[in-house]
Parts: structure tokens; C-alpha cells; sequence
């Protein structure tokens, strides 16, 4: 889900989502994505957006230099090998 100021868009798997009006309607009963579909379609492409960034994140990988202590404080806790 995204929100912007009272708006927010949830998105389900299948791309469909529901649009609500945080302010006038804070339970979510009332979606209003038929009523704001320019506003629905906003919300949705900026999910869109945040995945397809996640996606090439998670493909890439960083080299990161640890110092001594800190790699011994990883390893007393499980995260190396």
C-alpha cells in the first residue's frame, strides 16, 4: 500500500487495489477508486515504481568492507560462515 497525505491505494497481487480517503473515511469502508481513477492509477504507478527499484536492488550486490571488530561481533552473532 501506498499513502499519500489522507489517500492511500492498497494494491493486491492481482494489480486490482482499493483507493480510500483516510480523512473522511479512516476505517476503509468506502473505496473511492471509481470516483478518483487518475488519482488510483498516481497511486498505483508509484508502487510500480517502488518495485521495479526493489527488483534491481536486490540483483545487485555491494561489496562492504568490515573492520575487524565488527566482523567478529557479526560472527558471535550467526551472520558469517
Amino acid at each position: 500500500s501506498v499513502v499519500r497525505g489522507s489517500w492511500k491505494w492498497i494494491e493486491r497481487e492481482d494489480g486490482s487495489g482499493e483507493l480510500f480517503d483516510l480523512a473522511s473515511n479512516p476505517r476503509e469502508k468506502s473505496d473511492l477508486r471509481d470516483r478518483e481513477p487518475d488519482l488510483a492509477k498516481e497511486l498505483s504507478l508509484l508502487i510500480e515504481k517502488y518495485k521495479s527499484r526493489e527488483r534491481l536492488s536486490t540483483d545487485q550486490r555491494a561489496e562492504v568492507l568490515l573492520d575487524e571488530a565488527l566482523y567478529q561481533r557479526l560472527e558471535s552473532l550467526g551472520y558469517t560462515k
